[in-house]
């Protein structure tokens, strides 16, 4: 359930990474116009400030949720009730603003190919 959900949102997180390198990269090959530069490291920067924020709320949880060795049974098993108690609603939220960050993303690199 819940370790299942934080594996998802990891493997989320990370394709959204390679999307933002990708933006941030094609922001620097001086063959955009400035606005859209703008733009693109705007959104960057919005992304950037959501994934922090969400990596400060589940950090206490990674141990438990992510599958590592060494961790008690009985104090793991607290940990996902906890993530599935209090940050399911917190994950679904961030979801939804990556997802409107991913969007005016695609529009601005969609507009560099116009």
């Amino acid at each position: 359930g819940s370790s299942h959900e934080y594996q998802y949102l990891i493997q989320e997180l990370n394709a959204l990474a390679l999307a933002l390198q990708l933006a941030d990269t094609a922001s620097r090959t001086g063959l955009l116009k400035k606005d859209i530069v703008n733009g693109i490291i705007a959104e960057i920067a919005r992304c950037r400030v959501v994934m922090n924020a969400l990596w400060d709320r589940i950090r206490g949880y990674q141990k438990a949720l992510g599958g590592q060795r060494g961790s008690s049974h009985s104090g793991s098993s607290w940990r996902k009730i906890g993530w599935a108690l209090f940050k399911t609603q917190d994950v679904q939220e961030t979801r939804l603003k990556l997802a409107t960050h991913r969007a005016n993303l695609i529009t601005l690199m969609t507009a560099c190919n116009m």
